[in-house]
C-alpha cells in the first residue's frame, strides 16, 4: 500500500499547502509580509498597505481591477473592463506595472498555485477558465465551462481548479491532468409554509454569491451560495404619480426568531456550502455529506443577513471567514465538528434541534439547513475579503469604505461556543484597527447611491432582518437570472447595465418615469424599506446610471452571418428595429403584450441577460426569436434556420 501511495502523492502533488495561509482561492486581498494589496474596483486602483506603519499608497489602474493573487514578487490582476490581466511588481522604486496581458472578455477570478508556476484566469464573458505559464506569460490551455464563471479555487495538489458561476449554484471541478470537468451540486434546502401542507412545501433556489476557499489540507471546498424562495407570491406596491403606497406584508419580510439559527429560513437564506475532498486528488468525497451551513446572526446594530461575498480558510483549517458584503459584516464560522461530534443528516431531516441526550451529534436544524458556532464581526464599508498575513493577523479589505480593518482572531475564535449540547450561539465583536486605503474617485452622488445600493442594514433600503439589498437581486448592477413570482404575474430580474435612465420608463409593466422612482418604489413597496427622499433616490440613481454595460464576448465582431442578420434586425419585414431602434435599442414605449402592458427593453447586452421576456420564459436568444414566429412581436415565421442562427448571432454582438 505504502509504494502505491507514495505514487499517487507523486502524481498529484504533496497533501496541503507549505504556507497555510496562502490563498487556494481568488480573492480582493493577498499578504506579503505585513503587506497588504487590494483591489478597490469602483476607483481603479490597486491599494498597497503597510500594516506595521499604518499607511497606504495606491496605484491607479483603471479598468475595473477585479481580482488579484500574488505570484512571488508580482501582483497578477484582472481588469474587467479591458479585458486584461495587468501584471504590478512591488519593488525598490514602489509599485511598478509590468504588463498588460489580453486574456478575453470580462476576467474576473484569478488565482495561482503556491509554487508561481501557473495562473488561472476566469474569463466570465467567454464562459471559460484560462490556464497560463508565468515565466512566459502565454496562455496554456483554455476549458469551456458553465454560463458567466467568476470565482476559482486551486487544490494544493495542482491537479484540480474548482469554478464557481454567477447565474447557478454547481461548481465546476477541472481535472487538471486529463481535463475532464465534472459538475457538484449544492444539497437541497427548503422553507416552511403554515398555509401549506406539502412537505417539504417551498424549495429554495440556490445561486453562487462570491469567492470560494479550499482548506489548507485540501480535505474541504466552501462556497457562498444564497438560498432563495422565489416562488411565493407577493403583493405588488401601488403607484400613483410620485406616491407609492407600500402591500399591506412587503414582498422581503424582515427577521423573526427561529430555532437554533437565530434567523428563520425566509426569503434569502445566506450559506456555505462546505464539500469533503480527498486531500490528495481533490475528488470529492462521496460517502461524506454535502452541507449548506447557514450564516448570519445578530450584531450590536441588529440582524446580519444577507449574500456571503467571499470565503477564507483560517491556517487552522477549519474556521472560515465569511464577508457577507450588504451587511457590513464578516462571519466567522467554526465549520466542522469539534471534539468528536459527528455529522448525521439522516437523523433530522426537517425542523428544530434535536434532544441528543447527551451524545454529540450535529444535524440540520431548519430547512435542510446545518449550524456552527459563529463569531459576527461588525465592519462599516462592504468587506470583500480576508487575508491572514504571516503573524497569523486576521485583515478585512472593506471595498465600500475604502479601508483594511482588523480583529482579534484569538478573541473571536475563543467565544466560538462547542455544538455538543446542540446550541448554537452567535457572538457580536467589532474591528480592533482599521487603516484607510485608497481614496474614492467617484462623483459623491454616486458614492453616496452605492452605498444604499449595496446595503441590507440600512433602514431606509429594507426591513432589518430581510437580508435583501439592491444588490442582492441585481448582483453586482446586473441581474440574478432568476424570476420571482408577483400575485398579478411573475418578473424576470432586469439587468441595470448601462445607462437605465435612457431606457425609461424602467421596470417591465409599470409606467416608472426614473430610475429614483423605482428605487423609491422598491425600497419602500418590495423591500420593506423606511422610504428615501426624493434626493437619496436621486443618488442611488445616479449609482445605476454609472453602472457600465456588460462586455460581451463578441461585441463589434462582424463577419457574413452578423451582417446577414444586422439585414434581417432592421428589415420592415421582421421589424426588429421598428421598436428597437436608437441609440439604446429601445423606443421607450409601452405595448401591449401577453395580455400585459409591457415596456420596450434595450437590446444593448441581451447576451448576458438571459432568462427573456418580463415572465422569464425564454431560457435563450433561439426562444425568444422562435416565439417570434406567431407575429405578437416582430415577425420571424418566414425566416430560414440559417437565417434565425444569422439574427441569433447579430444579437450576441449587441
Amino acid at each position: 500500500m505504502l509504494p502505491s501511495l507514495l505514487v499517487m502523492l507523486a502524481a498529484c502533488g504533496r497533501p496541503g499547502l507549505e504556507d497555510a495561509a496562502f490563498p487556494t482561492g481568488s480573492t480582493t486581498v493577498v499578504a506579503r509580509g505585513s503587506t497588504l494589496y487590494a483591489v478597490n474596483t469602483w476607483d481603479g486602483t490597486l491599494v498597497r498597505t503597510d500594516t506595521a506603519a499604518g499607511v497606504s499608497d495606491e496605484l491607479v489602474l483603471g479598468g475595473e481591477p477585479t481580482r488579484i493573487a500574488r505570484v512571488g514578487d508580482e501582483l497578477w490582476i484582472t481588469l474587467r473592463a479591458e479585458r486584461s490581466v495587468v501584471i504590478v511588481r512591488d519593488g525598490d522604486q514602489g509599485l511598478e506595472e509590468v504588463q498588460r496581458l489580453k486574456v478575453g472578455a470580462e476576467p474576473h477570478g484569478v488565482v495561482a498555485n503556491e509554487e508561481g508556476t501557473r495562473v488561472y484566469v476566469a474569463l466570465s464573458q467567454q464562459d471559460a477558465v484560462a490556464e497560463f505559464d508565468v515565466p512566459t506569460r502565454k496562455e496554456l490551455r483554455r476549458w469551456k465551462v458553465m454560463d458567466d464563471p467568476r470565482w476559482l479555487a486551486l487544490h494544493p495538489c495542482d491537479c484540480a481548479l474548482f469554478v464557481a458561476h454567477a447565474y447557478d449554484a454547481p461548481l465546476a471541478r477541472i481535472d487538471l491532468e486529463n481535463g475532464e470537468i465534472t459538475r457538484i451540486d449544492p444539497p437541497s434546502t427548503w422553507k416552511d409554509d403554515d398555509d401549506l401542507d406539502e412537505e417539504p412545501p417551498i424549495d429554495l433556489e440556490p445561486r453562487s454569491t462570491g469567492d470560494i476557499a479550499i482548506s489548507p489540507m485540501g480535505d474541504a471546498i466552501v462556497w457562498p451560495t444564497l438560498y432563495v424562495d422565489n416562488d411565493s407570491p407577493g403583493d405588488q406596491p401601488q403607484v400613483s404619480g410620485a406616491d407609492i403606497t407600500a402591500p399591506t406584508v412587503p414582498y422581503y419580510t424582515g427577521a423573526t426568531t427561529g430555532v437554533g439559527l437565530q434567523l428563520s429560513v425566509s426569503k434569502f437564506n445566506p450559506a456555505l456550502v462546505s464539500v469533503p475532498l480527498d486531500p490528495r486528488t481533490g475528488e470529492v468525497v462521496e460517502n461524506e455529506p454535502t452541507i449548506a451551513v447557514f450564516v448570519g446572526g445578530f450584531g450590536e446594530l441588529g440582524p446580519v443577513r444577507s449574500y456571503v461575498s467571499s470565503a477564507t480558510f483560517d491556517p487552522d483549517g477549519h474556521t472560515v471567514y465569511a464577508t457577507l458584503e450588504a451587511s457590513d459584516a464578516v462571519a466567522v464560522v467554526e465549520l466542522f465538528p469539534i471534539d468528536g461530534q459527528r455529522m448525521d443528516p439522516s437523523v433530522n431531516p426537517g425542523r428544530g434541534v434535536i434532544d441528543t441526550g447527551g451524545a454529540a451529534r450535529i444535524a440540520p436544524s431548519e430547512g435542510g439547513f446545518y449550524e456552527r458556532s459563529q463569531a459576527i464581526v461588525e465592519l462599516s464599508g462592504n468587506p470583500s475579503g480576508v487575508v491572514v498575513d504571516k503573524a497569523g493577523r486576521v485583515w478585512t479589505h472593506e471595498k465600500g469604505g475604502r479601508a483594511i480593518s482588523r480583529f482579534s482572531q484569538r478573541r473571536v475564535k475563543d467565544h466560538l461556543v462547542d455544538l455538543s449540547t446542540g446550541a448554537v450561539l452567535v457572538d457580536s465583536f467589532s474591528a480592533d484597527e482599521r487603516i484607510a486605503a485608497g481614496t474614492s474617485r467617484l462623483d459623491p452622488e454616486v458614492d453616496v447611491g452605492r452605498r444604499m445600493f449595496y446595503s441590507a442594514r440600512d433602514a431606509r433600503m429594507s426591513a432589518m432582518g430581510a437580508g435583501v439589498s439592491c444588490s442582492t437581486c441585481h448582483f453586482d448592477g446586473r441581474n440574478d437570472g432568476l424570476t420571482w413570482s408577483f400575485d398579478d404575474n411573475p418578473r424576470q430580474t432586469p439587468s441595470l447595465a448601462g445607462k437605465v435612465s435612457e431606457t425609461s420608463p424602467v421596470t417591465w409593466t409599470l409606467d416608472v418615469a426614473s430610475v429614483s422612482l423605482e428605487a423609491r418604489i422598491t425600497s419602500a413597496g418590495r423591500m420593506g424599506g423606511g422610504g428615501l427622499s426624493e434626493s437619496e433616490a436621486a443618488q442611488v440613481g445616479a449609482f445605476v446610471d454609472f453602472i457600465r454595460e456588460v462586455d460581451v464576448d463578441r461585441r463589434g465582431a462582424r463577419d457574413a452571418q452578423i451582417e446577414r442578420g444586422e439585414e434581417l434586425f432592421r428589415s420592415e419585414e421582421v421589424g426588429c428595429a421598428e421598436c428597437h431602434g436608437g441609440a439604446r435599442l429601445t423606443d421607450n414605449q409601452l405595448h401591449p403584450m401577453f395580455g400585459l402592458t409591457v415596456d420596450t427593453p434595450t437590446l444593448i447586452g441581451i447576451d448576458a441577460t438571459a432568462p427573456y421576456f418580463h415572465d422569464g420564459s425564454a431560457e435563450t436568444l433561439r426562444d425568444v426569436l422562435e416565439r417570434s414566429r406567431d407575429g405578437s412581436m416582430g415577425y420571424t415565421g418566414d425566416l430560414s434556420d440559417a437565417d434565425m442562427s444569422a439574427l441569433e448571432a447579430y444579437l450576441r454582438t449587441l
